[in-house]
């Protein structure tokens, strides 16, 4: 049975207070939305009037697997842990 006066907690540091300011996190917003836009837009445009009338739907639907993959990609390196200063989540006691 658990005691309710008990203040036992968990911390999880991911990174450290206020080491890295919350502002500097625009300009990758910025510059991560105006690409995908711009790649977006045009690859799924040029895909749409370039191709035959059967093969509209079959060439965006390759375009968008492509970026699943690409997101694939991702996951697995982002799993394998091969980077020395990726994101550990370590419980203090």
């Amino acid at each position: 049975m658990l005691n309710k006066d008990s203040n036992d907690h968990k911390t999880i540091t991911v990174t450290e207070p206020n080491s890295i300011h919350m502002l500097l996190l625009l300009p990758q917003y910025f510059i991560i939305t105006a690409a995908e836009i711009m790649f977006s837009i045009t690859g799924l445009e040029f895909s749409y009037s370039q191709a035959p009338v059967s093969m509209k739907s079959l060439l965006q639907a390759c375009f968008l697997l492509t970026t699943a993959f690409g997101n694939l990609i991702i996951v697995i390196i982002e799993s394998a842990k091969i980077f020395e200063k990726q994101v550990n989540f370590n419980i203090k006691h």
